[in-house]
């Protein structure tokens, strides 16, 4: 068959050259239409339920409203988990789905099964509601309203960012949603003043209803003052000043008129506040926007910073739009601005490699032009199997460079000698037919070596999770342009050969360059002495390889290397029951402390949460966005120093972390940490006492950074519980109790207020001064069946009680965490020790269970799936070489190669001290094809020259094979290894997954490369004299 497809190719050569032109069009095509992003979608589809409590406490909130949603819920079809929790006024339920679930019909799910639950929910519960769809990477960019004019703006502001700036933001194409905390939230408040209602015997209810009364409008049909005419009638009570509402009547007690405003304050106020925001120091109102799953980052920041610099020409004086808090697309344009750069050297370095081998520019430019069609048929399967642009297809395409020209370099090569051969023939044949059996004559090396490759780089689609989801992309990449250089050396390279090689300058091309004729004299002076000493060169490849096998255990492990994105995230906690203002106070240490650092360009704090957040976290937590300088390469320093200096703030828990590696290790494990360690039971007392001994037993491990136990403390509160017997006397039922205490202390919105085309909520709730003491609250006045009004304290007792503080479930279990980082030491020798103290430290009550997860669970779990898919891929490697070779002792002979290459991966990972993560896993599992490449090809001219001269001594065609494949082994190894050298040098931005896997690759490959033309001749003339039958022509070449 490729007999067939290379004489076609030649007979049809005009017609290739267009087709490929063809080619080139459709890939700029489908470039102009692919995705942008970061990285691949690599989270699961994840369905988020927030439902508000409002002023119910974190057990109750867990009992009443997240328990009989999980219940509703489980059950649900490809389900991998669920985790939820429980916080004061708010339960978060997250629904984690296997990775091959359509995201909208896991909603769709979700919502049918919400629908069972809607009924058992409490009166005064909010409707469950579905977070938007977002991305994995979920945020796209932060901004903030600052105002510097001194005046207290704070519902203007918010007002601005609900209203105008949410609007014409989720109007963009690719935003998923927007949500702002900070500032104040405006509501027409009515602040019922309960000695008044008191003293004119008044209940809150009545408040309440004649506020709801207060801004009304209904339809009155139609009006036809003339038969040709038709009015709209509308019955029109709607509020438009503060005024309307203090003199709405509140009815004629004791036949006295009485208004709103007899017995309240009506004015403006903010909602009751969760979150808050700060920046520079002071408040500040600050946006989050997030992305719609699956939509390209760079084109939707566009949109979104566009829509920003409008609504910025319109703000007030003294306002100050900061458009980039956060801004994740400056990571990607420096990530892709990086891979392009190192595209270009690399295509750059192999120009040279080839230009110093070939000399001529002919040869040097038929093999160079696999480069850019390879890649072209690479990114027109990335677009048809709708695969987006990030860091990893790119990286994964720059991986190929060095390989893609290989096929391209051993068809020019091995035509180049069969011209040379040609030249001194007798009788010279055509140049079409010198081109066809060059080409021919090493089809199926090339071919198999191919497709061997294409078996080494299978396990990355083994992998499961989080990891399997980020690196197939980059596998996709590489496989397709690889897969494309095989069809270029097919047919292109033969029919550019067949034009460039022709007539005059067929000759001139033919000959060997100066480098190429002193390497070879000085490779022949080596291999004489090499294939003297067959033993001595095999023994000490074997030492080698022990060697390698020793420092390979040694090596330390990880799971994924980590980012310099430039963004970091510091997740503070402070006790539970801290204030937000308190928050805000410890908040402003922090922003101090680093923000006067050089290489901080700014710093953001969001306290708390705002409603539909999908971060929501309690007013005792804030996240601080850290955006560097452009020019900081050196991360991992910077994270060290905001360390140190946070260390003199006490009372706070502090993690600092990037955001993408903050995102994964949410993802993958709920927790914002690398090492995450969960304790499961029941009893939340006995939860808190074990996750004590954990956290004892954790501290001082060397290694271990940020360590914290999420907060199982009990904070104060105050139940107000009914006394049933007294309530009877009144009339009153428990529950009308309740529920008037509720209305009054919690508040009720009553109507929204317009503006406009805004709307504000009327709120009436009792005024702040009465819900100060004890005392206050005792004397809110309830109304009683008979319409007396009775003080709260003739019905209810006030008992001080503690309570958690918040609930976290797995699985429908309650759990603690212990969490923290790794940073200056191996992971796994953290976890070794971790699981030593806690066996020798820790005993589990029944019923009680310990889970390690986060980076280590995925680091175990790849390295699993990497060692079981690596030894099936290379029995397959096996297979393909028996059907190729039909001759086990040279497929022994090839297999040599593979430890060989295995040397030099492993000493670069020594010597560059890089960790045993994911990525170098995959280089070394993947370099077992590359290298195979060279051995196939020394082997496979061994076979052929056995054939024609088999008169020959084993050393004659040892060194004969071995000087005929030197300049294309040397070729395709250096084109391999040092194409990757850009990923090792500059700005590591963009870099950092491909950094392992290029430091295998490189150290892989000058290993094998040395060992495969020095060691392989010695080994196969050795073998070949003591066993000659075994290694004889097999028939197949």
């Amino acid at each position: 068959m490729f007999d067939w497809i290379i004489s076609g190719a030649l007979r049809n050569r005009v017609v290739v050259v267009l087709l490929y032109i063809v080619l080139a069009v459709a890939s700029l095509f489908a470039l102009s239409r692919m995705v942008v992003d970061v990285f691949p979608e690599f989270a699961p589809p994840q369905v988020q339920i927030q439902t508000e409590a409002p002023g119910f406490a974190a057990q109750d909130v867990e009992l009443l409203v997240t328990r009989p949603l999980e219940v509703a819920l489980q059950g649900m079809p490809n389900v991998d988990q669920i985790r939820s929790n429980s916080s004061i006024g708010l339960s978060r339920i997250t629904i984690v789905f296997d990775s091959d679930v359509d995201i909208y019909n896991a909603r769709v799910l979700a919502q049918e099964r919400l629908q069972l639950a809607r009924g058992t929910l409490p009166a005064n519960v909010q409707e469950p509601e579905l977070m938007p769809v977002t991305s994995a990477i979920s945020w796209l960019l932060k901004f903030a309203l600052i105002d510097w004019s001194g005046e207290d703006r704070s519902y203007e502001l918010r007002s601005l960012v609900d209203w105008e700036f949410r609007n014409r933001l989720l109007a963009q194409e690719g935003v998923a949603s927007v949500v702002a905390v900070g500032g104040e939230v405006k509501q027409y408040q009515v602040q019922v003043d309960p000695a008044a209602l008191m003293r004119l015997g008044l209940p809150f209810s009545q408040v309440v209803e004649a506020a709801r009364a207060a801004n009304t409008v209904a339809p009155g049909a139609f009006l036809f003052p003339t038969p040709e005419e038709e009015y709209f009638l509308r019955s029109e009570g709607r509020v438009r000043s503060l005024e309307d509402i203090a003199r709405s009547s509140l009815g004629l007690p004791g036949n006295s008129p009485l208004t709103l405003g007899d017995v309240a304050e009506v004015r403006f106020g903010g909602e009751i506040k969760r979150g808050d925001g700060q920046m520079f120091g002071g408040p500040a109102v600050i946006g989050t926007v997030s992305k719609l799953w699956g939509s390209d980052t760079l084109a939707t920041t566009q949109r979104v910073e566009q829509t920003l610099d409008e609504l910025a020409a319109t703000l007030p004086e003294g306002v100050e739009l900061v458009p980039d808090v956060f801004r994740q697309a400056s990571f990607i344009e420096r990530s892709i601005d990086n891979l392009e750069e190192a595209l270009l050297h690399a295509a750059i370095i192999v120009a040279l490699v080839l230009f110093l081998f070939l000399v001529r520019w002919r040869p040097t430019v038929i093999s160079l032009i696999a480069i850019p069609t390879s890649l072209m048929m690479g990114i027109l399967v990335l677009w048809l199997l709708d695969v987006g642009l990030n860091a990893l297809t790119l990286g994964g395409l720059v991986f190929a460079i060095g390989e893609v020209v290989d096929d391209a370099i051993i068809d020019v090569e091995n035509i180049l000698r069969r011209l040379r051969e040609n030249r001194q023939a007798r009788q010279p044949r055509p140049l079409l037919e010198v081109v066809f059996e060059g080409s021919s004559e090493i089809r199926n090396s090339v071919v198999f070596a191919t497709f061997i490759i294409v078996i080494a780089f299978m396990p990355v689609f083994f992998l499961s999770d989080i990891e399997g989801r980020v690196f197939a992309p980059l596998a996709i990449a590489y496989l397709a342009a690889v897969a494309g250089s095989l069809l270029v050396a097919l047919t292109l390279v033969p029919v550019l050969c067949s034009w460039f090689f022709g007539g005059r300058h067929a000759e001139q091309q033919a000959r060997l360059g100066g480098f190429a004729r002193w390497l070879q004299t000085r490779y022949q002076w080596l291999l004489e002495r090499t294939l003297a000493v067959p033993r001595l060169m095999f023994g000490g490849a074997i030492i080698a390889f022990g060697l390698s096998l020793v420092l390979i255990l040694s090596l330390g492990r990880s799971f994924i290397p980590g980012f310099h994105e430039g963004n970091i995230v510091i997740a503070m906690t402070l006790m539970p029951g801290t204030s937000l203002e308190e928050s805000l106070r410890i908040g402003r240490q922090v922003n101090n402390l680093v923000g006067a650092m050089p290489e901080v360009k700014s710093i953001a704090q969001r306290a708390g949460r705002s409603r539909l957040d999908e971060d929501a976290q309690p007013v005792n937590f804030s996240e601080f966005d850290v955006t560097l300088k452009p020019e900081v390469q050196d991360v991992p320093a910077v994270m060290d120093a905001i360390r140190e200096q946070l260390q003199t703030i006490p009372g706070a828990s502090m993690n600092v972390s990037q955001f993408i590696t903050h995102r994964m290790q949410e993802i993958m494990s709920g927790v914002r940490a690398q090492m995450v360690v969960k304790i499961f039971g029941p009893d939340l007392d006995m939860l808190a006492h074990l996750q004590q001994e954990l956290h004892a037993a954790v501290e001082g491990v060397e290694g271990v950074v940020d360590l914290q136990s999420e907060p199982m403390v009990t904070v104060p509160g105050v139940d107000l519980r009914v006394d049933r017997d007294a309530a009877a006397a009144y009339g009153l039922t428990p529950g009308e109790v309740v529920r008037q205490i509720g209305g009054a202390l919690n508040g009720v919105t009553v109507s929204q207020v317009q503006e406009h085309d805004r709307t504000y909520d009327l709120f009436v709730r009792i005024e702040a001064d009465a819900r100060e003491s004890i005392e206050d609250l005792g004397r809110l006045p309830l109304q009683a069946s008979s319409d007396a009004v009775v003080p709260l304290e003739a019905v209810a007792e006030v008992v001080p009680v503690r309570e958690p503080y918040m609930i976290n479930r797995d699985g429908g279990a309650r759990r603690a965490v212990v969490q923290w980082n790794v940073d200056g030491r191996d992971l796994n020798a953290v976890v070794g020790e971790v699981r030593e103290r806690v066996a020798e430290q820790m005993a589990l009550p029944p019923g009680y269970s310990i889970e390690y997860g986060g980076d280590w669970e995925g680091q175990q779990r790849a390295t699993r799936d990497l060692l079981i898919s690596g030894a099936v891929a290379v029995v397959l490697v096996i297979a393909v070489l028996l059907r190729a070779f039909r001759n086990t002792a040279l497929v022994g002979l090839i297999l040599t190669n593979l430890p060989f290459a295995l040397i030099g991966g492993v000493f670069a990972l020594v010597i560059t001290g890089e960790n045993l993560n994911v990525s170098s896993l995959l280089g070394l599992i993947a370099l077992l094809g590359i290298a195979t490449r060279n051995s196939i090809l020394l082997v496979t001219r061994y076979q052929r020259i056995a054939r024609d001269e088999n008169g020959s001594t084993p050393e004659a065609l040892a060194m004969q094979g071995a000087l005929d494949r030197m300049l294309p082994i040397l070729m395709t190894a250096l084109t391999t290894a040092l194409a990757v050298i850009p990923f090792l040098v500059g700005d590591p931005t963009g870099k950092e997954l491909q950094r392992p896997l290029a430091i295998v690759l490189l150290g892989g490959m000058i290993s094998s490369t040395l060992l495969n033309l020095l060691v392989l001749p010695s080994v196969y003339a050795w073998a070949l004299r003591r066993w000659p039958g075994r290694l004889a022509y097999a028939g197949r070449d």
